[in-house]
C-alpha cells in the first residue's frame, strides 16, 4: 500500500546458486504500468565494483568483529562458502545431483557449511549483507527512478525474492526464515514475499516486445541458471490490447545448469593430475578462486568455432600439503577446446531432452503441435556455445521451431521479479476454452401445469427436472488459484447403490444451454461420490409409489489452478468429503 508518499518501492532479489542480482522499480498510486525497460538494476558492489549487474553468491566469515565479506569482497585464497542456496533443500543429497563427479572430486568441500551453522543460518548471513547493501543504495535508486531526491520516510518497500519452482513447501519456509533473519520486512511499511523463477521469467519474456509474440504462439521458456534448468510452457491467447497467456505445463527442472560444466572441469583436473588432486588445496579450485574465475571467463565466451589451448598453473604450496620436493609444488594443467566441447555434450543432451519432454507434454495437453518458440533465459543461456548447440539440436530433432534469446538473458529473472512485485501477484488470468458444468435435479410441484414433464424412473415419472449448472464459462478468464462452489442434487432411490457418479459436462457453445437436448453437451468424466455411512434421513426425501426417494445435496468446489491445465472438482455432503476428480482441460 502506498502511504503518504504516493508511491512504493519494489526491490527484486534474484539470489542464485552462483550469482546474485538486484533490481529496483517504482509503483505510483496513480496506476499505470511500468515496462521492463523502466526497471533499474544494481550496478555497484563492494568493494569498488561498478558497471556490473551481478555479484558472486560467495560468503567469507571474519573473526575480528568486522562484517562478513561477501560477493566481490571475497578474494581468491580466502576460505569461503559457495552454492549454499542448494543446501536449503535437505532433500537434495549429494548422490542425487546429476553430476556425480562434482561430489566425488570436491566431496563436502564446496557444498559445506561452517562449523555450528545450518544452511538457513549461512543463507541468512549472506542475505543480511545484501540487505545492508540495498539499504545503502535505496536513496540513489529512488533519485534515479523519480528524477529527484526524496524524503524516504513513509515510503513502503516490497522485497520480492525468486525461488526454484521445484522447492518443497518446507524448503520455501526455510528460505522465508532466512530472508526474515537477514532483516527484510522489519520496517513498519516493509514486507517481503517469494515468487518462483519460472513465473518471473514468464513476466519478463511476455513483457518484452522485442520477441514479437503473436496470438496462438506456443512458447517454451527455458531458464538455464547456475545450478538448475527450469522449463515451462505457455500459450499466447491474445495480444490486443495487451498480451495474455495461459500456462500449459507445470515447471519441470533438473540439475544441469552451469555448475554441471564446472563438475566436468573438476573431473578433468582430477584425471590429469594423476593422484595429485588430493594434495591440491581447495583454495586453488573452489568457486571464486583464480583458477575458477579464469575458467568461468573461458566458459562464458567459448563458441566452439576455433581450436585453442589454455594453461593453468596449479599451486600446491599451502599449509597441510605433504609434497616433498619444491619442484612438485606447482603443476601445469592444459585445457583444450575439445575438452570444453566434451564438457557440454552430456549437459546439452540433458537440456535438449528436458525441452523435448516439455514440448511433448504441451502438445499432448493441447491435442496438437502447439509450441513454436523456445526462449532461453538465465545466466547459463548467455553461453554462445549453448545457444548455437541447442538451436542446431532442436532444428534436427523437432524441425520448425524458433530459438530466441534476450540481449541480457542473465537479467531476465530479476527484471521479471520486479514486474511481479509491481503487480503484487503472478500472471493475472487464464482463459477457459470450454464451458464446464454439472447436472442437478430440481423438484417441482405436480400441480403446476407450466412445469416440464419429470424424469422417467422405471415405470414411474418422478416430479423433477434435470438442469445443467455451468461452473466455468467458455472464453472467461480466471485468476490463478480461482475457487468456486455450487450445490447440486442427486436422486437416490432406496436400496440403490450408495456410490454414485456426478457427471461432468462440457459445451463449446458461446452460451451453454441450461437443459439437456443439445447435441453439443457431452459428458467428459465423472466424480465418484461415496455416500456410505451418511445418514440419508438428513437429506430431503419423499415417498413415491410406496418407496422413499432422497434428494442428495452435494456441494462441489471447483478450483482452477491451471497447473498442467487441470481443473479440480471436490465433492462434500453433510460436512464430509465424498469424492474428487482432476480433469485436464480441453484447448482451442
Amino acid at each position: 500500500m502506498e502511504v503518504g508518499s504516493g508511491y512504493k518501492l519494489v526491490v527484486a532479489v534474484d539470489y542464485g546458486t552462483t550469482l546474485t542480482k538486484i533490481a529496483f522499480a517504482i509503483k505510483n498510486d496513480t496506476g499505470g504500468q511500468t515496462d521492463i525497460d523502466s526497471i533499474l538494476l544494481m550496478e555497484s558492489w563492494p568493494p569498488h565494483i561498478v558497471g556490473i549487474t551481478n555479484t558472486p553468491s560467495l560468503l567469507s566469515y571474519t573473526h575480528n568483529g568486522e562484517p562478513h565479506l561477501w560477493g566481490f569482497e571475497v578474494k581468491p585464497g580466502m576460505q569461503s562458502y559457495a552454492w549454499t542456496k542448494l543446501l536449503l533443500d535437505k532433500d537434495v543429497q549429494h548422490s542425487e545431483f546429476n553430476d556425480e563427479m562434482l561430489m566425488t572430486v570436491t566431496g563436502s568441500e564446496i557444498l559445506k557449511l561452517p562449523d555450528q551453522k545450518k544452511a538457513v543460518d549461512t543463507v541468512a548471513d549472506y542475505l543480511s549483507r545484501i540487505h545492508a547493501h540495498i539499504r545503502d543504495h535505496i536513496p540513489e535508486a529512488v533519485r534515479v527512478l523519480r528524477g529527484q531526491k526524496e524524503d524516504l520516510s513513509g515510503i513502503p518497500i516490497d522485497f520480492l525474492f525468486t525461488i526454484p519452482a521445484t522447492w518443497s513447501g518446507e524448503t520455501q519456509l526455510l528460505m522465508s526464515q532466512a530472508i526474515e533473519m537477514a532483516g527484510f520486512g522489519r520496517g513498519p511499511l516493509d514486507r517481503f514475499w517469494t515468487a518462483t523463477e519460472p513465473e518471473a521469467a514468464a513476466l519478463a519474456v511476455f513483457g518484452d516486445n522485442t520477441f514479437n509474440l503473436q496470438a496462438h504462439d506456443g512458447v517454451l521458456i527455458c531458464d538455464c541458471g547456475g545450478g538448475t534448468v527450469d522449463i515451462t510452457t505457455y500459450y499466447v491467447t491474445d495480444v490486443v490490447p495487451t498480451i495474455s497467456v495461459e500456462q500449459i505445463t507445470a515447471a519441470m527442472g533438473a540439475k544441469c545448469g552451469g555448475t554441471a560444466i564446472d563438475s566436468r572441469f573438476y573431473e578433468l583436473v582430477y584425471s590429469r593430475l594423476e593422484g595429485g588432486f588430493d594434495n591440491l588445496p581447495m583454495s586453488e579450485i573452489q568457486p571464486g578462486s583464480s583458477v575458477m574465475q579464469r575458467f568461468e571467463t573461458i566458459k562464458r565466451t567459448f563458441d566452439g568455432k576455433e581450436e585453442a589451448t589454455w594453461h593453468f598453473d596449479l599451486n600446491f604450496n599451502a599449509t597441510g600439503t605433504h609434497l616433498a620436493s619444491s619442484n612438485q609444488r606447482r603443476k601445469r594443467f592444459v585445457l583444450r577446446s575439445q575438452d570444453i566441447r566434451d564438457f557440454y555434450k552430456d549437459v546439452l543432451g540433458s537440456i535438449s531432452g528436458l525441452i523435448r519432454s516439455q514440448i511433448g507434454a504441451a502438445n499432448k495437453g493441447c491435442g496438437r503441435e502447439v509450441i513454436n518458440k523456445v526462449v532461453l533465459v538465465g545466466g547459463f543461456s548467455a553461453s554462445p556455445y549453448l545457444q548455437e548447440s541447442l538451436q542446431r539440436a532442436l532444428k534436427q530433432q523437432i524441425g520448425n521451431i524458433s530459438v530466441l534469446v534476450p540481449d541480457e538473458p542473465g537479467e531476465t529473472i530479476v527484471r521479471g521479479a520486479a514486474l511481479q512485485g509491481l503487480r503484487g501477484c503472478s500472471l493475472p488470468t487464464y482463459k477457459c476454452w470450454r464451458n464446464y458444468g454439472l447436472a442437478s435435479v430440481q423438484p417441482f410441484a405436480l400441480s403446476n401445469r407450466n412445469e416440464l414433464q419429470g424424469l422417467e424412473y422405471g415405470t414411474d415419472t418422478l416430479p423433477v427436472n434435470l438442469l445443467l449448472h455451468w461452473v466455468l464459462c467458455k472464453d472467461q478468464r480466471y485468476p490463478k488459484g480461482f475457487q468456486s462452489s455450487c450445490t447440486i442434487q442427486l436422486l437416490h432411490w432406496e436400496n440403490d447403490l450408495l456410490v454414485k457418479p456426478v457427471e461432468i459436462y462440457k459445451s463449446n457453445l458461446p452460451v451453454a444451454p441450461q437443459r439437456f437436448g443439445n447435441s453439443d453437451v457431452r459428458s467428459v468424466d465423472y466424480i465418484e461420490c461415496h455416500f456410505n455411512g451418511l445418514d440419508l434421513s438428513r437429506f430431503p426425501h419423499q415417498t413415491i409409489a410406496g418407496q422413499t426417494v432422497y434428494y442428495l445435496e452435494v456441494s462441489v468446489e471447483v478450483s482452477f489452478p491451471m497447473t498442467d491445465r487441470v481443473i479440480r472438482f471436490s465433492a462434500r455432503a453433510l460436512g464430509q468429503d465424498i469424492g474428487e476428480k482432476y480433469l485436464t482441460m480441453a484447448h482451442d
